[in-house]
Parts: structure tokens; sequence; C-alpha cells
């Protein structure tokens, strides 16, 4: 696997967005993107314990005779736990992250997701695959009632995240097969709100520079993490 990964703070003052991943042999491996909620307190902190919690359990349980679909719900759960005991060492009230993870073994992908952060596979250039943001515009847009100022509105106000709480809520896992020349693609929204993966993708270092060089007029943290296979 060839592993591209990017990060920008954009017009923000602090990236809050953060990558983890752990490669567990050529064809396998762990993978995050996780993107602090600015509206609470250390957004930054929260996307980093997160993220490195799932890596942690992952790799720590990658052995266990277990269904690789529930060693990833027990991930969100432990990462839920432990953004918990964070939140308790801080002595703040709230904090917590959107975020995607990825778990790659055996010929197959598998998404796990919390709010607007996504996920993507790619076959020969054409999306196979998108996660659907767990967000009020999408919400509406399911029930057809989604008007023009309400994208505006409500842009960036997700239905479901994590929190260190006891609302983790179902945790939904979509699998898919991972072939020769697939593209797992995974992204805060501050990348995806302003830039077209598909544009993305494949991309050599003269499109990670352009990027980098614009990414100042953007108006969020965006990050994004692609694995070739």
């Amino acid at each position: 696997m060839k592993i591209i990964e990017f990060s920008s703070k954009g017009s923000r003052k602090e990236n809050q967005d953060f990558i983890a991943y752990r490669c567990m042999g050529d064809e396998a491996g762990i993978f995050v993107v996780a993107d602090g909620m600015g509206g609470y307190a250390k957004g930054a902190e929260a996307a980093q314990v997160c993220a490195e919690a799932i890596v942690e359990y992952l790799e720590g349980h990658w052995h266990d005779n277990i269904d690789d679909d529930e060693k990833l719900r027990q991930s969100f759960i432990y990462a839920n736990e432990s953004l918990s005991f964070k939140r308790f060492a801080l002595g703040v009230k709230n904090m917590g992250c959107c975020l995607v993870a990825s778990l790659i073994k055996d010929g197959a992908v598998r998404f796990l997701w919390l709010g607007d952060t996504r996920g993507y596979l790619f076959r020969n250039g054409e999306e196979i695959y998108r996660t659907q943001d767990h967000s009020i515009v999408n919400e509406l847009a399911k029930i057809k009632t989604l008007r023009a100022e309400d994208i505006e509105k409500y842009s960036n106000v997700v239905t479901r995240s994590m929190m260190g709480d006891d609302n983790l809520g179902p945790l939904e896992i979509e699998k898919q097969e991972y072939l020769p020349g697939d593209i797992v693609f995974l992204c805060s929204d501050g990348l995806h709100k302003e830039v077209e993966p598909e544009r993305v993708i494949g991309s050599d270092s003269q499109m990670k520079a352009m990027i980098a060089e614009v990414s100042s007029r953007f108006d969020d943290n965006l990050t994004y993490l692609e694995i070739q296979n």
C-alpha cells in the first residue's frame, strides 16, 4: 500500500484535525481521520485521543478471534471511554470530535464514522462508495425538505459525534471489497467542502503543494489520508 497524508489549519488559528494509522502488513492496516469540534473545549486533544485510541485498540486486538466488524465497533467504544477519561482529567464539561476509520484486511475495507468526516472508495478513478454524513443537511435531504437556505444555516451542524459520554448510539459498519488498484480516501469536512476528492486521488506532489498553497484561503482545517492498494 502507498499512503499519502495531508493536513492544514486553513485560515484557522489551530489545526484540530488529526491523522493516525498503522500498517499491519503489505495489504492491511488501520486508518483514522478525526476532526476536533471547535465549538467545544480542547478540540485538538479530543481528535488526537480518539484517533490514537482506535489505532491502539485494533492493533492490540488484531489477532484476536473476534469478528472484524465487532473489533471496529469495540475500538470506537474504547476511544469514547478514553475521551471520557481525558475530559475528566482536563476538567472540561464538553469536548468531542467527528471521525472516520477504515479497517483494511483480507481484501475488504470496513468504514465506521461519526459526523461529517468522510470515507470514500475509488476504483479506476470512479467513486464506488461514500459514507453518508451524520448531519442536519443530510437528514433534511433524505426527507426531501432541504432548501438552499438550510445548507448555509446548518452546514456545520452534525447529528452524531464522539463526546466521551453515553450517547455513542448504534455503530453501523459499511464493508466493501478492496481490490488491487483501489483507493481509500478519508477526509475532514474542511477538505470535502472545498475540494472534490476526485481531483485529489492519485495526485502527485505538485497537486499536494498546490492545495497547501491555497489552503490558507479555506475557512476550516482540511485533512486527508489516501491509501492506494
